[in-house]
């Protein structure tokens, strides 16, 4: 009912709000690894400065992290829904939260699957800076393979 109106919104939100914030903390960090080559493992956090901007900039990064994990565990549910409705998955009981919006939807064995591929993950990475690398691999593939 109101999507005619929230599109044009979130596209006028994303290029006037957010692009332009990610291309600022992109140049912002990229200028302070040129200032401080040995920073150049982790610029975001060693940038930061000491006291109360870490702790602020640790509650947005949580929070960014959070919003993230919402968007690909209903990414995943959407996906998984059209392939049911096109028949190349087998049929899982999907569970609506909302009466009123069709696409809220919630599937309990796709959620304990992303659980356990979740643990399996980090054990079996056991360190961040390799976890790091491969999202990085990961969204790295995943441009190249849309832009194609």
């Amino acid at each position: 009912l109101l999507l005619p109106l929230l599109v044009p919104c979130l596209q006028l939100s994303f290029c006037g709000c957010v692009y332009p914030c990610l291309i600022v903390t992109y140049m912002g960090q990229a200028s302070y690894v040129l200032a401080h080559p040995e920073s150049y493992t982790n610029p975001f956090w060693i940038s930061v400065p000491a006291g109360g901007a870490f702790w602020v900039m640790l509650v947005i990064a949580t929070a960014a992290s959070v919003v993230a994990s919402q968007a690909l565990i209903s990414g995943v549910f959407s996906i998984l829904r059209q392939a049911m409705a096109l028949g190349v998955l087998p049929r899982l009981k999907i569970t609506h939260t909302d009466e009123v919006a069709e696409g809220q939807i919630y599937i309990g064995q796709v959620n304990y699957m992303l659980l356990a591929g979740c643990i399996a993950m980090v054990a079996g990475f056991q360190d961040t800076t390799a976890m790091g690398h491969a999202y990085g691999v990961a969204v790295i593939t995943v441009m190249f393979i849309t832009t194609v």
